[in-house]
């Protein structure tokens, strides 16, 4: 988990309400799943402060629940989009892309449909192939019946029925071969069509300069506009420089610390070698000498040996001796560096100003150096501090814009040192491990019960995150995660406490998922699927794996969907991502792979008919369950339990597939070998979900304080246990937050302090 500290300070008149909007935007903008952050809201008008903890900020849609903002570099975030809108377009660059992103997304589409009809051809080959054999069986049985001079009119009548039926089948075989083909001859076009317009794109300059001169000089300004808002410190970065090359050097002598030791290991196997080898003959003289046989060429080669052992002991204590003399450089190197880094530290920037008397700021002022404020002081200017300064007087900041482009120090009532200057003292130094961590604490017997309210299907509506992709390209932003028609479309879902269900109350175009903010390796979960009054029957789904990364979500998935007139249930693990990558340097046109799938069995209309009004008829149970790199999943039909021959598992394999392209199966790679995220999702419906058993989903267990107990409910029966709350439950010299109500905690020695008496509620 990575830690980010964010500093916002309210302009005067300004409300937390007046500016909530564009806060969480930036705030979704820059986050991801894997930062969390301290921030702190000051108004310098009425001298009130916030502070707020959270280990994830994306996806939030509430105020309370989060106050955030990015502290010294907002103004190079800013910056960057008015320098990417002063750059200059190529239209007809950007027209070619789109039409070439529009006959790659076509293409992407319609050879699903075709993968999909080609599954049902072969079903119905299938069940052809065993009509076929019926009616022949029948037309034995009838031939033997008329032979015994019995009745055959039922047999004829079961033939009847199957020939129709058998010719039903052939028809769907005509109309599927022709779809097909005409698919097939669509994707034909659309291959010329891409091939036409990657010529052109090809062929296309742009208008303003070569492409790589524009992408470099772009870049270059880029570059040049930030290094501009950087102040320089040369001591510093001279200093940072020799520590830099210090770590090199420590790689390169742990490098030939490694080669040491395995020169060192294959000299000692060998020498094994040689001392096996040297008593083979030796036995191998004293028989034949007890033979009375001439032993002198084998007491030569003795010789040999044994000569052969002592250069090689003899080599091993060399290389001993350089292996302990490489272990003191290092010992040095890295004492080496733990002093410049405390030479780094005691550097300070240069032109530091102490002000020891009581100041009064009335103009329009900026102190852009390291200022130390003894005195008390008054700003009543438009005044701004960017530099690292510190205010130890009676200091009122209460008239005029004051803007702190650089960290202030934390307080409850205006930026002055004060209680809070250890906390802050640790989110800046701590390294290594999650710096805050939620959990289920509470401080009284009404807090506990609160919790005990929460912890269900409701625990995932409110904390969870929050992703939607779509392809369609009507709308902006196809392939990227929360794109602005996925944000409006993941704001339609709603939760119903009666039935604790999550309800999606649109046909959506987005892939949307509920994400585990939490990453884990194992996990079982088990849903209900259902809908109120919705007719259609596209995809519920459990999410395995997931990782969002630069505005794409690539995500592992147990998915199912029914069929409400024509064949195309599916019960399939899918891998979906967001954009085209090439594959081993190739392009290519699909989102998704299938790698596991029992889609024939659930499409058989003899185990399950087709369900006109969809998700609405019933209740389908989804299960999945994760082992490290192995993925399990069950489902089964309206209002039954799982069926085992639904079964499908899948295992990341050692190498790569040749149909998943580069970057998806780097991502896959680190899904699987290593927690990630997972969750429930649905596309294309209004359907209704909710947990009906898990492990290790969701926490529940709830640390009540006040009675030094640790209430478990059970997942089945949802009664709760209590027992003694023993040593280490809490991390040490961590940050620890309620999920209740966001108070925070500070665990020393196995103790919380409570450092913020709460910013508002996570759940409501």
């Amino acid at each position: 988990m990575i830690l980010k500290e964010f500093n916002y300070y309210l302009k005067k008149g300004t409300t937390l309400e007046e500016i909530q909007g564009s806060l969480i935007k930036k705030v979704n903008r820059w986050c991801d799943p894997f930062t969390g952050c301290v921030a702190h809201v000051f108004d310098t008008v009425l001298l009130k402060h916030w502070i707020v903890a959270s280990d994830n900020v994306v996806g939030l849609y509430k105020l309370d629940k989060n106050i955030l903002l990015f502290n010294d570099f907002q103004m190079i975030y800013d910056r960057l989009d008015k320098i990417e809108e002063a750059l200059p377009k190529d239209d007809v660059k950007e027209d070619i892309t789109d039409r070439l992103d529009k006959v790659e997304e076509n293409l992407g589409n319609i050879q699903n449909e075709l993968n999909e009809k080609k599954d049902e051809l072969s079903h119905q080959e299938k069940l052809k192939e065993k009509l076929e054999q019926e009616i022949s069986e029948l037309d034995k049985k009838i031939e033997e019946a008329k032979a015994r001079g019995e009745d055959t009119t039922e047999l004829e009548r079961q033939k009847a029925e199957k020939e129709k039926e058998l010719a039903n089948v052939i028809q769907n075989i005509t109309n599927i071969t022709n779809e097909i083909t005409n698919l097939e001859q669509t994707i034909n076009n659309l291959l010329g069509q891409k091939d036409s317009i990657e010529k052109e794109l090809e062929e296309h300059k742009p208008k303003e300069m070569a492409e790589k001169e524009y992408v470099d000089k772009r870049d270059d300004y880029i570059l040049g506009q930030l290094e501009a808002l950087i102040p320089k410190d040369p001591n510093r970065d001279s200093k940072k420089e020799e520590i830099e090359n210090t770590d090199n050097s420590i790689s390169s002598k742990e490098e030939e610390l490694a080669n040491k030791e395995k020169e060192i290991d294959s000299q000692k196997e060998l020498a094994k070698s040689l001392s096996d080898e040297i008593a083979r003959l030796k036995e191998e003289i004293r028989r034949a000498k007890e033979r009375g046989e001439d032993t002198s060429s084998l007491e030569q080669e003795l010789v040999s040996k044994e000569q052969e052992l002592a250069n090689t002991n003899s080599n091993i204590s060399n290389l001993e001796k350089e292996k302990d003399e490489i272990k003191k450089e290092l010992a040095n190197l890295k004492g080496l560096k733990e002093e410049l880094e405390k030479e780094l530290d005691a550097i300070k920037p240069p032109e530091m100003v102490t002000i020891a008397t009581n100041q009064t700021i009335t103009g329009s002022k900026t102190f852009s150096n390291t200022t130390t404020f003894n005195g008390a002081i008054t700003s009543k200017g438009t005044n701004t501090f960017s530099g690292a300064n510190t205010f130890t007087g009676n200091n009122t900041f209460n008239t005029g814009q004051v803007t702190f482009n650089n960290k202030a120090p934390i307080s409850n009532v205006a930026p002055t040192n004060s209680n809070h200057l250890t906390t802050k003292s640790y989110v800046d130094n701590s390294t290594g491990a999650d710096k805050v961590v939620f959990m289920n604490i509470a401080d009284n017997s009404n807090e506990a019960e609160a919790l005990k309210g929460k912890i269900s299907t409701k625990q995932v509506f409110y904390e969870w995150l929050r992703y939607g992709t779509h392809y369609d390209s009507t709308f902006p932003g196809v392939g990227e995660v929360n794109s602005p028609k996925a944000l409006e479309e993941i704001k339609s879902f709603t939760y119903d406490s009666n039935g604790d269900y999550i309800l999606s109350n649109i046909n959506s175009y987005s892939w949307i998922y509920f994400l585990n903010p939490t990453p884990v390796d194992s996990f079982l979960l088990e849903i209900d699927c259902t809908s109120d009054n919705n007719k259609d029957d596209d995809y519920f789904l459990i999410n395995l794996a997931s990782i969002v990364e630069n505005g794409e979500h690539f995500r592992l998935d147990a998915r199912r969907k029914l069929q409400n007139a024509t064949p195309a249930a599916a019960w399939e693990i899918c891998y979906m991502w967001g954009k085209k990558h090439t594959n081993n340097g190739s392009a290519t046109t699909y989102i998704n792979v299938v790698l596991a799938s029992k889609n024939t069995y659930v499409r058989d209309t003899t185990r399950e008919p087709y369900r006109p009004n969809g998700w609405s008829e019933g209740v389908w149970k989804l299960k999945a369950k994760r082992t490290g790199k192995k993925f399990e999943a069950w489902t089964g039909f309206m209002n039954q339990g799982y069926d085992n021959n639904t079964y499908m598992s899948w295992t990341l394999p050692a190498t790569k597939p040749s149909n998943i392209p580069d970057k998806p199966w780097e991502m896959l790679q680190r899904m699987c070998n290593s927690k990630a995220l997972m969750g429930i999702g649905n596309n294309s419906q209004n359907g209704k979900f909710k947990i009906v058993n898990q492990t290790n989903v969701i926490d529940m267990k709830i640390y009540d304080l006040s009675t030094n107990t640790v209430l478990t409910k059970n997942p089945t029966t949802g009664v709760w246990s209590s027992s003694v709350m023993g040593n280490n439950i809490f991390p040490n010299n961590t940050l620890v937050s309620s999920k209740l109500n966001n108070k925070l905690y500070y665990c020393t020695n196995g103790t919380l302090k409570l450092l913020i008496s709460g910013a508002g509620a996570l759940m409501s």
